[in-house]
């Protein structure tokens, strides 16, 4: 049997040894893909000593390249929308509470309703940061988004002429931050990398691969 992932949206796939090198469908996001050969497996090949990095290499079929990295946004990266959020729910609760004790009548969807406001801001904000990817390779940087759809952009490593970090006091206390990609040397950023941990490194480990 091999096993290997969709080269789209990185769901595990199996199929026989048989239908090698024939064409299977993704059953997540129907992109159709030519199944490896057992030799080229996805199989990791070397990781990181943190176990909670991100950092992994290892073999990609349908690209031709190898995975040298890959991450998902920081949460450290929302979190002055989380304090935000809970600064709100805390106003919300407060408010709740003084007219529940009061004698004056309101509808409780007036009461209650607005408590429900930052909890759905947190829940969307959490749910997108885990539907999103940055991958480096080899021969491309990518970012993939969506949730019902998908969407991938990537950009040449070899043709990459600007990297730029973003960081503000408190992004460099959690050690996150934003990468933007160019790859014209006017320096129109084409592609940026929102709430990355350790953006120092990673930019590092792409240099690696640029001409």
């Amino acid at each position: 049997m091999i096993t290997y992932q969709c080269p789209k949206c990185d769901h595990p796939m199996s199929a026989p040894d048989a239908v090698a090198g024939q064409k299977e469908t993704c059953p997540a996001c129907r992109n159709v893909s030519i199944v490896p050969s057992p030799s080229a497996e996805v199989n990791p090949v070397a990781e990181s000593a943190d176990p909670t990095a991100t950092t992994v290499v290892m073999a990609q079929p349908g690209y031709g390249s190898t995975v040298v990295w890959h991450g998902v946004p920081s949460w450290k990266g929302h979190l002055r929308r989380y304090i935000l959020c809970v600064v709100v729910l805390a106003i919300c609760i407060a408010w709740a509470v003084v007219w529940t004790g009061s004698d004056r009548d309101l509808p409780a969807l007036a009461v209650v309703g607005p408590m429900f406001l930052p909890i759905v801001i947190m829940a969307v904000s959490e749910i997108v940061r885990r539907f999103t990817r940055y991958t480096v390779t080899d021969q491309v940087v990518s970012l993939k988004t969506g949730i019902l759809s998908r969407h991938v952009q990537e950009l040449p490593v070899s043709q990459l002429r600007q990297m730029r970090i973003a960081q503000s006091l408190l992004d460099r206390v959690l050690m996150v931050g934003n990468i933007s990609f160019a790859t014209s040397a006017t320096g129109d950023i084409e592609m940026t990398w929102r709430g990355v941990k350790h953006p120092n490194d990673v930019r590092d480990l792409v240099r690696q691969y640029m001409d």
